[in-house]
C-alpha cells in the first residue's frame, strides 16, 4: 500500500502542476495582444503603475477563466 502511494504521488503532482502551468502564460499572451493591438504601453518588466492595463487584462484573463470553470463552460467548446 505505501508502495502504491510513494509511486502515486509524484504523478499527481505532475499532473497538477502541468494543469496549472498554462494559466498564466495564457493570460499574459492574451496580455500581450491586446496591448498591441490597443497601442498601449506592454511589458512584465514595467512596473504596474507605468502600464496599468496591461496588468488589468491579465487579471481580467485569469478572472474570466476562473468564472468560466465555476460555470462549468468547456475551454474547449467555447472556442466554437
Amino acid at each position: 500500500m505505501a508502495g502504491q502511494r510513494a509511486t502515486d504521488a509524484p504523478a499527481t503532482v505532475t499532473v497538477v502542476g502541468a494543469g496549472i502551468t498554462p494559466i498564466p502564460t495564457l493570460a499574459g499572451a492574451s496580455a500581450y495582444a491586446f496591448a498591441e493591438l490597443l497601442g498601449l504601453r506592454q511589458g512584465i518588466d514595467e512596473r504596474m503603475h507605468r502600464a496599468p492595463a496591461f496588468y488589468g487584462i491579465i487579471a481580467l484573463s485569469i478572472l474570466v477563466a476562473i468564472a468560466m470553470d465555476f460555470v462549468h463552460i468547456s475551454p474547449v467548446h467555447a472556442l466554437y
